[in-house]
């Protein structure tokens, strides 16, 4: 039997809160910090060349939101990126190719999870 789906209708539409976009140019082993917010942000990482490590932390738990998401891309190569702020980052350990993309998701208290 097919699934019935009603209507929804929307009472007091919610703004969604801005995206923050920054831009970094991380050097080998160095941390990137994204500030401690709760808007949905686009980091760029702009290394001047290929790294084998860095680090990125995500916002602190009294700042960020359930529902957060913090999108990051790179211009290059980077071996291992390890995320970190929370007391739990799951797939905290990412390695890039020049233009990849990844996406960390806040699903509960100090919980990100790496969804793309």
């Amino acid at each position: 039997m097919a699934a019935i789906h009603a209507p929804r209708t929307v009472i007091g539409a919610v703004m969604p809160l801005p995206v923050t976009t920054m831009a970094f140019v991380p050097a080998e082993g160095s941390t990137v910090s994204t500030p401690n917010q709760p808007n949905d942000m686009s980091v760029q990482l702009n290394p001047m060349t290929a790294l084998n490590a860095i680090t990125l932390t995500l916002p602190s738990e009294e700042s960020s939101r359930i529902g957060q998401r913090v999108f990051v891309r790179s211009s290059l190569e980077i071996g291992q990126m390890t995320t970190v702020g929370a007391t739990t980052v799951d797939n905290a350990w990412v390695q890039f190719n020049p233009g990849d993309c990844v996406v960390f998701f806040k699903s509960a208290a100090n919980t990100w999870s790496r969804v793309v």
